[in-house]
This record gives structure tokens, sequence and C-alpha cells, in this order.
């Protein structure tokens, strides 16, 4: 299994990522997950895909649909695919966790990317891209992550307008420059 890590120096997150293998190909995406206190992954969710959270060490606070959970040091949650979720660090320490999302689909894609901007800092202070390069993003991974909650309807529709013009001014949902192979490069230059 091929192990990567990627930071996001704006939210302070951390990802280190491994496919599960299975006989027909990638059964799972594991991800092992580090969050910085004051730290939030808003609301949203992922339409395909399951998701399995085991804190490893500290306190993770969730929201899964309307249930508010405290999970602590080896508490697990399961979110089914297509609820509405968000995660928070309301802790004054680092909270760890093994998360598994399965399918895989393209969530290693989805952070690789926000990951990307932020090194580049074209992102703003909570980690979100501008409108355009959003529209793109969330547009063409759709099936991987959707936003949720208060006015997400209204977003998506905005973002089906504006993610033709975000294409026709060069933002991509992926950039080569942010894959595995780049960074790999990046690493060994340093």
């Amino acid at each position: 299994m091929l192990r990567r890590t990627i930071e996001n120096p704006v939210t302070g997150e951390r990802f280190s990522f491994e496919t599960v293998p299975g006989r027909a190909g990638p059964i799972a995406l594991r991800v092992e997950y580090t969050m910085k206190p004051g730290g939030q992954v808003p609301l949203h969710r992922h339409p395909l895909q399951e998701q399995r959270i085991q804190v490893l060490s500290g306190e993770l606070r969730c929201q899964v649909g309307h249930r508010e959970l405290t999970l602590r040091t080896g508490d697990e949650c399961s979110i089914p695919a297509g609820v509405v979720h968000r995660q928070w660090n309301a802790s004054a320490e680092c909270v760890d966790t093994v998360e598994e999302l399965e399918p895989p689909l393209r969530f290693e894609a989805f952070q690789e990317t926000l990951c990307g901007l932020a090194r580049e800092g074209r992102t703003k202070r909570v980690g979100i891209p501008n409108l355009l390069q959003a529209a793109v993003l969330f547009s063409e991974l759709r099936d991987t992550v959707r936003i949720a909650g208060r006015g997400s309807r209204l977003t998506y529709a905005l973002f089906r307008v504006l993610a033709p013009l975000g294409r026709l001014c060069g933002y991509r949902a992926r950039y080569a420059r942010y894959g595995a192979l780049a960074l790999e490069a990046a690493r060994e230059r340093s």
C-alpha cells in the first residue's frame, strides 16, 4: 500500500492516505487525520461513501444528522452515505483519528487540491478557495463531497453557473503540481 501525507498550512490539518486493496481495485481509503485545537470540518455529506471515524487520541466533537457526539480515545462512529455531518476540535490538544471512506472515490484528490491551493496562498483564512475555484472543485467532485446546510442548494445553483466560467479562467479540480509524483519530487529536492 502506498502511503502519502499532505498538510494544509492554513487549517493545520494533516492527512496520511492509504488505499485498502480489494480483488477488483481499492475498496476503501484509509486516512490518518490530525486536527489542531479549534479546527473544524464544516457541514457536508458524502453522497456515495460511508465514513467510519476512530479517535486515536484527543477528543473529537461530531454532529451526525441531528445527533451531537463526543468521541474520545478509542471511540468510533459510522456515518452512512448521504448523511449530513461535521466535526470539530473544541479541546486545547490536537485530535488524531483514523477514518475510512468506502468506496474511496476522489476524496484524496479533493484534499490534495485544497492543501495545494493553501500551500500556494490561494485560499482564504479558513482554507476555502475563491468562488470560481470552489465552483469548479465542488462541481467536478460532487460525487465525493457536497456542502450541506443552510443555503447549500443556492450555492450549488451558483456553482453550476460559475463552474464553466471558472474552467475558462483556468481553474481545475485537480492540478498535476499537487499530485503524488510532484510532491515526491519536491521532497527529494528539499
